[in-house]
Order: structure tokens, then C-alpha cells, then sequence
């Protein structure tokens, strides 16, 4: 951060004072403590084993031990998270750890070594969210045809197969990481996000509870709202 600073202040000063305010807003929301950050960048390069209070998504803090493999700026939430693996753990693989849950960082002696194939790609490859690619649900999407621009300029998850339809829709098919029950859940929220641009036709479960959270909307909010024109035309994704 303090890096990112020093580089703003090279800038032209019409441009410096309003990147200026973005940073402070980014390491508001997001950034760890800069001895947190510190801790894991030299516990990665000199792979020894980081030991933080680490609280859970439910608020639960619990003591733990990462072996550092790789650190990730995720591109949904602008979030860093890392690639870890708990020490002595029967997984043989990395999890994914946030860092702004990390609390009470402390190097320890203890060394362990990261595989010479491991690939972060590999991981992440699929990612709607943090989920890691430990599971894969194919998932098959058909979108409007005004969507097709946008799939098309390459900025999002690619699809594994895609094609237009007659009716002029583009049926896209992804390869989507999935939580430990095989559930593709990160990926629901981008799907409603777009409204009527986008139907679910697979797998039939997420079809199930894509249509149940469109129910679950009319049913509490087609009563009490005005009738609100369709503005496709200042549509922004």
C-alpha cells in the first residue's frame, strides 16, 4: 500500500487527487492491517509456517497454522485472499484463507515446501467467488441475445462450449467450481443478478432454485411495487 502511494503522487495532481481518494475507499473496505499483509508476504517467501486467529464466515475464531502457497487479489470482491494449507492436514491440497479475517499474525519455525506442479490456475480455474476447484458442476446458461456483446469481450469466466441459438439467444455451457456438496452456489447470484436476460437450463437442481428465488421475489414484491418502465436501454453489466 504504501508503495501504491508513493506512485500516486507522481501522477498529474487532476488525476492524483481522485486515485488518491479510491485507495483510501479500497483499503477501507478491503485491505488487511499492512503487518498482516507484511506477515504473509514473508512467511510465503521464506516458507515458514504462519500462525493467525482466524475467524470463520459464521464469527467463530479459532487458532490456526497455513502453509503460505499463493497470494490472490480476487477479481469479484477485490479481496486478498491465500492459498494455504493447514499443516499435517489429511488434504493434500490448499484452501482458501481472507486475509482481512486474519488477526494476530506470528511466524513460526516450522518450514514445509509447496509442490513443484502446483499451479494456482488450476484452482482458481471455474471460480465464481472463492470456491476452489476441488468439485466442477456443468452448468448451461442461454442468454438474450443484447448479452452477447458482453460475453463476447472476454472479461468473464470463459465458457467451455458456447453457441447462438435460431431464436438468436446464446447457449453457454461452464465448467463451474462448486462447494463440498457439489452445489455451484457463488454462481447463483451472478445468474439473478442479470434478470430476465438469462434462463438456467442445467443442472436441474440449480434450474430448481433459480426459478424458487423468482418465485420467492414475485411473491413478495409484485404487490407492493409501481409499475417501473424497462430501461434495456441503460442497461450496464
Amino acid at each position: 500500500m504504501q508503495e501504491l502511494h508513493r506512485l500516486v503522487k507522481e501522477l498529474p495532481e487532476h488525476i492524483r487527487h481522485l486515485v488518491a481518494l479510491d485507495l483510501e475507499a479500497y483499503r477501507r473496505r478491503n485491505l488487511p492491517s499492512d503487518r498482516t499483509l507484511e506477515m504473509v508476504l514473508r512467511a510465503w517467501g521464506e516458507r515458514r509456517v504462519l500462525q493467525v486467529d482466524y475467524q470463520s464466515l459464521q464469527g467463530r475464531q479459532t487458532r490456526r497454522e497455513l502453509e503460505i502457497w499463493f497470494l490472490e487479489l480476487n477479481r469479484w470482491n477485490l479481496a486478498l485472499y491465500v492459498l494455504a494449507r493447514v499443516p499435517g492436514s489429511s488434504y493434500p491440497g490448499p484452501q482458501m484463507y481472507k486475509l482481512a479475517r486474519m488477526s494476530n499474525p506470528r511466524i513460526l519455525e516450522k518450514t514445509y515446501t509447496i509442490p513443484q506442479d502446483f499451479n494456482p490456475n488450476k484452482f482458481f480455474s471455474g471460480a465464481w467467488g472463492v470456491a476452489l476447484a476441488h468439485q466442477k458442476a456443468r452448468v448451461v446458461l442461454r442468454f438474450a441475445p443484447a448479452v452477447i456483446p458482453r460475453l463476447r469481450e472476454g472479461d468473464l469466466p470463459g465458457p467451455a462450449e458456447w453457441r447462438v441459438l435460431e431464436d438468436g439467444r446464446a447457449e453457454a455451457v461452464y465448467e463451474v467450481n462448486t462447494g463440498p456438496d457439489g452445489y455451484p452456489f457463488e454462481l447463483l447470484g451472478w445468474v439473478l443478478s442479470w434478470g430476465s436476460l438469462v434462463e438456467v437450463v442445467a443442472p436441474a437442481d440449480l434450474r430448481a432454485r433459480w426459478l424458487q428465488e423468482i418465485r420467492n421475489l414475485a411473491e413478495r414484491w409484485i404487490d407492493t411495487l409501481p409499475p417501473t418502465p424497462l430501461l434495456h436501454s441503460s442497461w450496464r453489466h
